[in-house]
């Protein structure tokens, strides 16, 4: 049996894809608490970033520390779920627990 949406249901789908576009709106709505020289730090990393991606941080800074692997390799390779596969880097620290291996 398949579920029907609700105009509710397609209204919070859009809202939440709407908040991710917006870094303000989404730091906001994530509940971190931050002096206003990490805000303003993390609101630039976050303009920076592919919105697919910027949950992910924001989790990662919360305290998920997988999230914030997943992040910090997603960065350093450009956000390419393939090339984080592929990372060439044995030396980092964080080679033997990068994620999509």
């Amino acid at each position: 049996m398949s579920k029907q949406f609700t105009q509710e249901d397609r209204d919070k789908a859009a809202d939440a894809v709407e908040l991710r576009r917006d870094p303000i709106a989404l730091l906001e709505a994530s509940d971190l608490v931050v002096t206003p020289r990490e805000r303003k730090a993390i609101l630039q990393r976050l303009r920076q970033m592919p919105t697919g991606w910027r949950n992910l941080y924001l989790k990662g800074l919360a305290g998920s520390p997988a999230a914030a692997i997943k992040s910090q390799c997603g960065e350093c390779l450009g956000y390419a779920r393939d090339d984080i596969t592929k990372c060439t880097a044995p030396a980092c620290p964080l080679y033997r627990v990068r994620p999509f291996r």
